[in-house]
């Protein structure tokens, strides 16, 4: 009697222990279909300028801030680990408050227009967007979507990566930027 009660408790177990897999492989199936990947990132500390401009003049701004805190950086002897990040702090129709610049390893020393964001550790959704800046939008609207269907929560910080350098890539269709949101 008690071995036929242990091996059902056994069966149970290995049910439920099978139906939890299952779910989060059906999850994990989800995010792969959806195009976004979770990572476990370290802390990362940004050099950045902080800029407030019409979503027009965003693009212009973003590259005169990113060449402000490069430069910075080397003058102060740090190592850039990283391509130009650009976190959103207020998105309006008529103007973006952002802060943008470069990952570096160091103690970075905040100077008149420069200070220091840490990009938090833990875990972050990532996906990574094909194309011309102007279509970034639509790829944040299909992050937001999977964070709605996944059921995961949005912590406080979302940025972007600038993977391809414009200088470089000049086809605007082979551009390739990383949106990153933390996850609670």
């Amino acid at each position: 009697m008690i071995r036929g009660a242990l091996v059902a408790a056994v069966v149970v177990a290995l049910l439920q222990h099978g139906l939890a897999a299952a779910a989060q492989s059906a999850a994990a199936q989800k995010t792969a279909e959806a195009g976004v990947e979770i990572l476990d990132l370290a802390r990362q500390k940004v050099l950045v300028v902080e800029l407030t401009v019409p979503p027009t003049e965003l693009r212009g701004a973003v590259r005169k801030a990113v060449t402000k805190a490069t430069n910075a950086a080397r003058r102060q002897g740090l190592d850039i680990v990283g391509p130009p990040v650009v976190r959103y702090l207020e998105r309006r129709l008529d103007r973006y408050r952002v802060e943008a610049g470069i990952p570096v390893q160091g103690t970075p020393k905040p100077k008149k227009g420069l200070r220091v964001l840490e990009l938090p550790a833990g875990p972050a959704a990532t996906l990574t967007h094909v194309g011309p800046y102007e279509s970034l939008p639509a790829a944040h609207a299909r992050l937001d979507k999977w964070l709605k269907t996944s059921g995961r929560k949005a912590g406080a910080v979302r940025w972007e990566v600038f993977v391809s350098n414009p200088v470089v890539v000049r086809d605007p269709a082979k551009l390739r930027t990383k949106l990153f949101v933390a996850l609670e």
